[in-house]
């Protein structure tokens, strides 16, 4: 438990910072290895916060891990003839190339030519450049292709992005393939409506829900789905992504199930007395390189408890004794929560003797089938949301 976290910066909503400083904070304090995705804005924000010791002594202690992601994949949309036409795709710039971004980041940092290229090349040791593969856009093609999924989908968006729209009780949102690639978007959602709603909280100028829109959620749980799996970790996420994510994962066990009723695979762990490490760094209460010094602190503790399994008793005791530091003690309580994957006895209890076998073959498809049996071999996708943050992140 507690061993390894993917962290993708701050929620869908959240102000113009890459990078939520006390959210990190926590995240080093809680696990023993935090996994940072980022593109340069994110890495060069990370350096400009934390600054250039903070984030060696991180770096060289294996608490902290970094890869640069020089690809971005998102959802195009064009409108030809009237028909808006949507794609999934791919995004870099030869100027982002890692040598070209490390001298960047930290030009502003260290004084002399000499010291800069020595320090960059010294993080371009430690950074795992990621580069989208075409499977993330293959198997988003797969999911956008399962109808009752993506219509389960854009149910839930609706309903925790505006609560108060009324969705019309059999409303369409189906997806036909036009071409390779290339899909186009029937529905009969009042865009105008929601979008009036919407904007109540969140600004035109910041984003507005659309076919394109919605179906980025997906794309992006498809994106933290390869990445979290590859990577055999936890994942830090906003609260509207961390659902789709459950929702992914709920579907492929009900069909595994074969059953009409609805058993939810997660629970989450709320914990009411933790202490306000993220508000406290975020206010500037606290400098980060103390955070890195208890970190490194814990790294034993961690060590110990990190194969013990899910108990709220053990959790609750892990997290009063990693937060037991003078500092710490000092800061305002305040709930935080975790979402765990459980349950998954019941489900292998269904299978036959031999693993997946002809059962699953019926049930699943071949991208299905291989989550599900990430998820046997031991992969859990639990999630670390802060739950002070509201949906919108404010």
């Amino acid at each position: 438990m507690f061993e390894s976290i993917l962290y993708r910066g701050l929620s869908t909503h959240s102000t113009d910072k890459e990078i939520d400083l006390g959210g990190l904070a926590e995240l080093l304090i809680f696990y023993g290895e935090v996994r940072i995705l980022g593109n340069k804005l994110v890495l060069k924000e990370l350096v400009n916060s934390i600054g250039v010791d903070s984030l060696f002594r991180l770096l060289e202690s294996g608490l902290l891990k970094i890869n640069y992601e020089y690809e971005l994949v998102g959802i195009h949309s064009e409108v030809t003839n009237d028909k808006e036409i949507i794609s999934a795709v791919r995004v870099h710039s030869p100027n982002h190339s890692i040598d070209k971004v490390a001298e960047e980041i930290f030009r502003d940092q260290v004084a002399g030519s000499g010291k800069l290229r020595r320090i960059s090349n010294k993080f371009i040791s430690n950074v795992n450049v990621s580069s989208k593969a075409d499977k993330t856009l293959l198997d988003f093609f797969s999911d956008i292709e399962q109808a009752d999924f993506v219509y389960d989908c854009v149910k839930k968006l609706l309903d925790l992005y505006v609560p108060e729209y009324n969705t019309p009780y059999k409303f369409i949102f189906d997806i036909e393939k036009l071409r390779e690639s290339q899909y186009q978007v029937r529905t009969n959602l009042d865009y105008i409506a929601i979008n009036e709603l919407y904007h109540a909280q969140i600004p035109p100028s910041h984003s507005s829900i659309s076919n394109s829109q919605l179906l980025s959620h997906i794309l992006f749980t498809r994106d933290n789905i390869n990445l979290t799996t590859e990577l055999g970790s936890d994942l830090f996420i906003d609260p509207i992504n961390s659902k789709i994510l459950e929702r992914r994962v709920e579907y492929i066990l009900d069909k595994v199930r074969r059953s009409k009723h609805e058993i939810s695979h997660f629970q989450d762990h709320v914990f009411n007395n933790s202490k306000a490490i993220r508000e406290s760094v975020n206010s500037g209460l606290v400098p980060f390189d103390k955070i890195v010094e208890i970190a490194e602190k814990g790294i034993k503790f961690k060590d110990w408890v990190k194969d013990k399994p899910i108990e709220h008793g053990l959790l609750k005791s892990y997290i009063d004794d990693v937060t037991r530091v003078d500092i710490i003690d000092k800061f305002p309580s305040k709930a935080i929560r975790f979402s765990f994957f459980t349950g998954l006895g019941e489900i292998i209890e269904t299978l036959n003797p031999g693993g997946l076998g002809t059962e699953l073959g019926i049930s699943l498809n071949a991208l299905d089938s291989f989550l599900f049996d990430r998820i046997l071999k031991g992969w859990k996708p639990n999630s670390y949301i802060d739950p002070l943050k509201e949906i919108f992140g404010q």
